[in-house]
This record gives C-alpha cells, structure tokens and sequence, in this order.
C-alpha cells in the first residue's frame, strides 16, 4: 500500500476492505448478541442503564 499517494480516508478504507477485518466484526457482533440473547434469558427481569435499554428487546 503506497500511502505517500494516498488519502489517509482511502488508506483507512483499504484496511477495512481486508477479509480478516470483515470476519471478525461480523464474528463480533454474533458473539455479542448471543451473548446478550443468554444473559436475558437467565436474568428475565435485569434493569438495564437508560443508555442501554434496547439490550432487553434482544431476547
């Protein structure tokens, strides 16, 4: 990657078109849905942060 030529915005998006990048934030965002999705069902009645409160409807 020849990064004297390029824009840093290009640069960024050539990184973020590399295979490994895209696994891991689809793998990511999996874990972390399911992970949640668990957690509602042990604990149905967690008060979560006003912030938050979507995490609730996953489940």
């Amino acid at each position: 990657m020849n990064l004297d030529n390029n824009s840093l915005l290009k640069a960024c998006f050539e990184i973020m078109k590399t295979k490994i990048v895209v696994f891991f934030t689809i793998t990511s965002i999996i874990f972390f849905i399911g992970f949640i999705y668990v957690y509602n069902q042990k604990f149905p009645n967690h008060k979560y942060p006003q912030w938050v409160e979507f995490l609730k409807y996953i489940s």
